[in-house]
């Protein structure tokens, strides 16, 4: 997910926390994880994914979980 007003982009990694990241950022949950929307499952670089234009300009981050824990 895409933040402009935090000029930072949050890759969602499932079962670590990230809805809670998502919505301390603002989004509206309700809207943004509709049944509609489908987790993409693959490996790629930063220009696959949504946001190239905005790779160089904004913050960049993502949470994981620790395997042994």
């Amino acid at each position: 997910m895409i933040s402009h007003e935090h000029k930072c982009i949050f890759i969602h990694i499932p079962k670590t926390g990230g809805m809670s990241i998502e919505q301390a950022l603002g989004v509206d949950l309700s809207k943004f994880h509709s049944s509609s929307t489908s987790i993409k499952a693959r490996h790629g670089t930063p220009d696959d994914w949504r946001y190239p234009q905005y790779w160089d300009k904004y913050f960049t981050f993502t949470f994981v979980r620790n395997p042994w824990a």
